[in-house]
């Protein structure tokens, strides 16, 4: 008896948890095109296409599946955060329903990462830093106690928000101290979203 596998899967986490990393890793799989944040664009639309803003927001499945029908390659994946639509849960619901595999990725630390959140949206610099040369000076950042504060409920929210929206439904757990802090473990991270696709593994 053949199994079926999704060829179509959602990372579902907030900024500064680590998808980035894991969507770089997951792209170097030559079945699999890694799609990043493009669904929320769709939020900055202009013109006769700001028209159905309103109806991606409310049901976002039938853009998702235009997204994947256009993919360039077999398996599509692309992140979702819960502010990207009106109903994060009943997505979560839809999406499984209808065959996506749906990958749940959470950071434990929320202090890490409301501070890693600041210094991005400080600097400016929201990818993985550049090796540092000798003649690089590391910039300095202040980020006031409520600032800092407000940003760790904000995080703590998101997390809650996400897990109560897979707390039903069959997903694949993802830890960023467990699976992409260590480079050591990349390979095994990467892996799991593979078997969990029916694909063969590759090196990153």
């Amino acid at each position: 008896m053949s199994v079926t596998h999704p060829t179509k899967f959602i990372v579902l986490c907030h900024a500064r948890t680590g998808s980035g990393l894991l969507g770089s890793l997951l792209s170097n799989h030559h079945s699999i095109h890694w799609a990043n944040e493009e669904f929320k664009y769709f939020r900055q639309w202009h013109g006769p296409r700001r028209l159905l803003r309103p109806i991606i927001w409310r049901y976002p499945r039938t853009y998702l599946n235009y997204l994947a029908h256009h993919s360039e390659r077999p398996v599509f994946g692309c992140k979702i955060a819960p502010y990207y639509m009106l109903d994060i849960g009943s997505t979560v619901v839809d999406l499984h329903r209808h065959g996506w595999l749906i990958v749940a990725l959470r950071r434990r630390n929320s202090l890490q990462e409301a501070i890693s959140l600041l210094v991005a949206r400080h600097t400016g610099q929201y990818g993985r830093p550049a090796p540092q040369t000798a003649a690089a000076v590391t910039p300095t950042v202040e980020i006031a106690l409520m600032e800092l504060l407000a940003q760790i409920r904000s995080c703590i929210r998101l997390a809650e928000r996400e897990q109560q929206a897979v707390a039903h439904v069959p997903h694949l757990p993802m830890v960023y101290e467990r699976e992409l802090q260590n480079p050591a473990r990349w390979h095994d991270a990467a892996g799991r979203v593979f078997d969990a696709l029916g694909l063969e593994r590759v090196p990153y």
